[in-house]
């Protein structure tokens, strides 16, 4: 099994009862600095955008070619039950910008 397993990333994931720390537990290894959370258009979907500070760090989290965020995002779409309601949750990584025409916003 580990020859299976060995050039794959496995991630054990605790059951969460609050959605923020379920998100943090999906990107361990990484710094992330804030978790904006939107309903879209449908009540039934959600809306999660993950902060970084660097492009390094969204690197990490979005994986080769895409391939881990397309992974949590695959995870997230139709199996999170929030107030007894299926819901999709659909997540970004972004970066979060600290200045602005060279004046820094705090």
């Amino acid at each position: 099994m580990r020859k299976d397993l060995k050039k794959k990333k496995v991630l054990i994931i605790r059951n969460e009862k609050k959605l923020i720390k379920l998100l943090f537990s999906f990107f361990p290894d990484i710094y992330i600095h804030d978790i904006q959370i939107y309903y879209n258009t449908s009540p039934k979907e959600l809306k999660a955008i993950i902060l970084f500070l660097t492009f390094e760090e969204r690197g990490i989290a979005i994986g080769k070619n895409g391939n881990y965020i397309k992974a949590v995002n695959k995870i997230f779409q139709n199996n999170i039950i929030l107030q007894n309601n299926k819901i999709s949750i659909k997540i970004k990584c972004d970066l979060l910008y600290l200045y602005e025409d060279r004046k820094i916003l705090l």
